[in-house]
């Protein structure tokens, strides 16, 4: 089980620390994990992250928020910009490989990320439109109840 807030907060962490762009996080609730590989689900997160943190740019917050929805047992996260938004006709697009709004970038990030969402039950949403920001949303089966696994194996003394 991987515990996807901690992910997130490593993530905002370093990104932080890097540029102090403002990020706000809010998880509810906090005990949440999913099934998967954990480098799998950063590589996923931190290129949706550090998109919206690009698109904001400096001084406006980008904002993260979870919510397990226990009907249909999944989380939702929202990632959710400041930036200039992403035109309608190119919504389709952003997911296809190779391509890019940014010339400086090779197209790969959110394919890349699409893939590794869906091999882990999921799915990713965008709401958007030029000029208001955008809202990605990713959609992952999730269990309530984390059993605390160590990185590395305890040594009692």
């Amino acid at each position: 089980n991987v515990d996807v807030h901690t992910i997130i907060r490593e993530i905002t962490g370093h990104f932080s620390a890097m540029s102090y762009l403002p990020v706000d996080l809010q998880f509810a609730p906090e005990n949440i994990a999913v099934k998967g590989n954990a480098q799998r689900l950063k590589v996923a997160l931190e290129n949706i992250i550090s998109n919206a943190l690009e698109a904001s740019g400096v001084e406006k917050t980008v904002r993260i928020r979870s919510e397990f929805h226990p009907r249909d047992a999944s989380l939702r996260i929202d990632v959710i910009d400041s930036g200039e938004g992403i035109p309608v006709e190119q919504i389709d697009k952003i997911f296809d490989i190779f391509y890019s709004t940014r010339g400086k970038s090779r197209g790969l990030g959110l394919a890349i990320t699409r893939e590794i969402i869906k091999r882990h039950g999921g799915h990713i949403d965008v709401q958007s439109s030029a000029g208001n920001g955008t809202r990605m949303s990713i959609i992952l089966p999730a269990t309530v109840n984390v059993q605390e696994v160590a990185d590395e194996p305890r040594i009692d003394r």
